[in-house]
């Protein structure tokens, strides 16, 4: 966007996303598509071709845990659509995409009325139709994040953890016990 023009989003917990079109002057809700119960904005990451994505943190409410999810805009937040790898993620805590597209999600396990939902590090090739859980060694993750190439993830109890082969296959790194 143009200097002095400059487009913004930001994420508030609780209260969904905002945009703005003029460096921050002046603001806007953006949440058409979003869930009315649960606002719970978490983090926001673009793609290489322009999409954003967004995670809405699981809520409670009258003692309910309500999911989470992933959303996707393809319109500059205009309108979210909510992934269907989202009922595979009731709990995401993070979120990264790297240069080929790939979605990485970071995500805790959760109790639900039919079942455990684990958690762990998941990974979706098609834009978030469909994901695959990879084999990181917790369940706990708060983080993913990639640079140059290489993965990595931290998890609750378990450390700081790097995979250079796309999460097939993780280091534990030293140090951050």
């Amino acid at each position: 966007s143009p200097a002095g023009n400059r487009t913004l989003y930001v994420v508030g917990f609780g209260r969904g996303v905002y945009k703005s079109t003029d460096d921050g002057k002046s603001w806007r809700l953006c949440d058409r598509g979003l869930p009315e119960n649960n606002r719970n904005a978490w983090w926001l990451a673009g793609d290489p071709a322009g999409a954003m994505y967004l995670l809405i943190f699981r809520d409670f409410q009258d003692g309910l845990s309500v999911p989470g999810g992933v959303y996707r805009t393809t319109d500059g937040a205009e309108t979210w659509e909510r992934l269907p790898i989202s009922d595979s993620i009731p709990s995401p805590n993070d979120l990264c995409v790297s240069p080929d597209g790939a979605i990485y999600v970071g995500a805790w396990p959760v109790a639900l009325p039919d079942g455990l939902v684990e958690g762990g590090v998941l990974r979706s090739d098609d834009g978030g139709e469909t994901c695959a859980r990879l084999p990181f060694p917790g369940r706990y993750v708060y983080g993913v994040t990639l640079d140059q190439g290489a993965l990595y993830a931290t998890s609750w109890h378990q450390g700081v953890f790097r995979s250079e082969d796309g999460g097939q296959t993780w280091m534990r790194l030293g140090g951050a016990n």
